[in-house]
């Protein structure tokens, strides 16, 4: 199956859990500390790739991007994060609603995905200072980890 997915802007409050994203039975994929990383990041840098939804009872339910989705959830929830409210609007692919390979879908983006060597992550970093002029502690925050 060969589809595009028309692109759209959602309200970060107008985001629901899809029933059929693969990683709904693990709750702890969810939990804050196992997103702090990737909150820091949208803080910081936005949201850099965009959810995959599709229209469920009047809402948009996240079939791909459920870390992001919980990220941006807690950036509403966070009073410090600036920018971030219910009513901010995020990009996002939409699924037709007559699309009857939703959990091919959101596996294929979670099972294609490699996680950072850890080398290719430190010379990132070093890069990061050398030639973009950040500094450690402007990493660690854009990557909500310690320096």
């Amino acid at each position: 199956m060969t589809t595009s997915f028309a692109p759209l802007t959602v309200a970060i409050g107008d985001l629901v859990r899809h029933p059929a994203n693969v990683r709904s039975n693990s709750s702890e994929t969810y939990d804050p500390e196992n997103i702090a990383h990737l909150k820091a990041s949208i803080a910081v840098l936005g949201l850099l790739q965009p959810l995959l939804v599709q229209k469920l009872d009047g809402k948009y339910a996240v079939l791909a991007g459920g870390r992001r989705h919980a990220a941006l959830k807690e950036l509403v929830a966070d009073k410090a994060a600036k920018g971030f409210t219910a009513k901010t609007k995020v990009d996002c692919r939409l699924v037709p609603e007559e699309c009857d390979v939703t959990t091919a879908l959101s596996l294929a983006e979670n099972v294609t995905q490699a996680p950072m060597n850890a080398i290719d992550e430190f010379e990132a970093f070093a890069r990061m200072m050398e030639v973009d002029g950040q500094t450690p502690e402007t990493i660690a925050k854009t990557f909500g980890t310690t320096v």
